[in-house]
């Protein structure tokens, strides 16, 4: 089966769920009436400009599907628990797991797959490049540039803003007030955040960083800024001078630079219980300064709040997949006092964590 566009693509993978349309407002829904624990898919279009979907459903039978879309479009969005595998044209095949995400799709080809009781839930949103470009940059030449992102690659990450905007479509859907206003007002605000973050980097296309798939925080596009050739500098060499004070610098060899990549990768290994940043500077054999400044310097985030990043999500996973209540959750988030933890986890998803839980286990 080979399909050639978005709309061919959904209609396969509605016919595959045995989803039937029905309009409901502002949005059709597809679902299956007779198996209605199949799930279901909500769709909100404006033809030609974007388009929202909100889904939460479970694979009834393998299946698979070739697909060549000549469309450019930007895609974003959060996926919360699902899994596809999938094969792009002259690209090694690759899977897609739960995390944050946006691409830049334009003529892509490829093939993509999905298992019998996978379950998928997350919320895309797909701005048409035409709608950017000709309809938005005239009135807002300020408007995120298409031409900051790799075609056809997929980046694990989102500004913490852009997935709080996300969360907003989902709940305001959930309450059925998700009007066309609203939902253009948030869609504006996303493309407005995402030219925010690309405003230092508008000159240059960014690439894919050298990290694995899936272990960046949701907080921020720019930490995708490509390190490719590193590994053939001599070790020792001085790679980054870091301005400090208008006074002082610090400088980082590669030695320092895989230091911090190593704590990187501890945090994201251990994000039920990180290390404290003492803890963690011992392990990796780097001073507390300047692991705090080569951190941020390479992540464009200190690394308290990647922690908390990893923390919020690993407490949306324990929201999503288990019944466990709230105090639990939050001790083990690392978090004694439940109190903070729904005070931080409310700031970091816009809701707090029985709204969260409430709307996505509906």
């Amino acid at each position: 089966m080979l399909v050639s566009s978005t709309d061919e693509f959904q209609a396969f993978m509605f016919e595959q769920l045995h989803f039937l349309p029905e309009m409901n407002g502002n949005y059709t829904c597809y679902s299956d009436k007779e198996h209605p624990e199949g799930g279901y898919c909500c769709i909100y279009c404006r033809e030609g400009c974007y388009q929202l979907g909100i889904a939460d459903y479970t694979i009834p039978e393998d299946f698979s599907v070739s697909f060549r879309n000549p469309a450019r479009q930007l895609r974003f969005g959060v996926m919360l628990s699902g899994k596809t595998h999938f094969k792009l044209y002259q690209k090694n095949a690759a899977s897609f797991t739960p995390s944050s995400f946006i691409v830049l799709e334009e003529n892509i080809k490829g093939q993509q797959a999905w298992r019998a009781g996978d379950h998928f839930h997350g919320l895309e949103l797909t701005v048409s490049a035409d709608f950017i470009e000709n309809v938005l940059y005239p009135v807002f030449p300020d408007c995120v540039s298409l031409s900051a992102f790799e075609a056809n690659y997929t980046y694990k990450i989102l500004p913490a803003g852009v997935i709080n905007l996300l969360n907003q479509m989902h709940f305001l859907h959930e309450k059925d007030a998700l009007t066309p206003l609203y939902l253009e007002g948030l869609i504006l605000q996303c493309l407005a955040l995402l030219a925010e973050e690309f405003a230092e980097n508008s000159s240059h296309v960014i690439a894919p960083k050298s990290v694995p798939a899936g272990t960046l925080p949701a907080t921020s596009v720019r930490t995708a800024i490509n390190k490719a050739g590193q590994q053939h500098i001599p070790h020792g060499k001085v790679m980054h001078t870091i301005k400090v004070s208008d006074t002082r610098t610090i400088t980082l060899s590669t030695a320092d630079l895989s230091a911090v990549h190593l704590a990187h990768d501890i945090l994201t290994e251990k994000y039920k219980n990180p290390p404290t940043v003492h803890e963690l500077s011992e392990q990796v054999s780097l001073s507390m300064q300047k692991l705090n400044y080569a951190f941020l310097h390479e992540y464009d985030t200190t690394i308290s709040d990647y922690i908390i990043s990893l923390k919020m999500e690993y407490g949306a996973k324990l929201l999503s997949e288990t019944l466990l209540g709230i105090d639990e959750i939050a001790l083990q988030c690392g978090y004694h006092y439940p109190a903070n933890f729904i005070r931080m986890f409310k700031k970091y998803y816009g809701v707090t964590p029985l709204q969260f839980r409430k709307f996505i286990t509906r």
